[in-house]
């Protein structure tokens, strides 16, 4: 299967999860704080830690891995509603929650990315230092051979 096929599939299944997830979440919360978003963040940031800790992108086909990581996690979590709904906060006389949306995604997001490849290296019982180790030499092969990471790595 054809990389970009695989991303536009995983794209299309990430968006639409993404946007049935967080909206159920938003109406449940009954609150202007972006629960949702949160949620759907937080969660795509720990799978995507895990799929990183357990090799996928060194164990799965390429259209496999690209499609899942940039595709649909790519398309479930996003940067751009966390920060209009950060900036919504903070024009809207909340810049408390605003500060506490801003800063908690972002603290939250990167332990529980850590915390995800963590578990991922568990799974294919690495160690903790041979983790280290694999993590250290592959730099910033855990993304997907595409154009982008080709040019990250240059």
């Amino acid at each position: 299967m054809s990389v970009l096929v695989a991303v536009l599939i995983g794209g299309m299944i990430g968006a639409v999860a993404r946007q049935e997830f967080f909206s159920t979440l938003q109406q449940r919360a009954r609150t202007r704080f972006p629960v949702g978003i949160l949620v759907v963040n937080l969660t795509g940031a720990f799978i995507l830690g895990l799929l990183f800790g357990a090799g996928a992108s060194s164990h799965w086909p390429q259209w496999l891995a690209t499609g899942v990581q940039t595709g649909v996690i790519g398309a479930y979590t996003t940067y751009s509603t966390w920060a209009v709904d950060s900036l919504a906060l903070a024009r809207g006389g909340a810049g408390r929650e605003s500060l506490v949306n801003l800063a908690g995604s972002l603290l939250a997001g990167v332990l529980l990315a850590w915390a995800g490849a963590s578990v991922g290296s568990m799974i294919l019982g690495h160690s903790r230092a041979e983790a280290d180790k694999c993590w250290r030499r592959r730099k910033v092969d855990y993304y997907p051979k595409t154009s982008i990471s080709v040019l990250l790595a240059w």
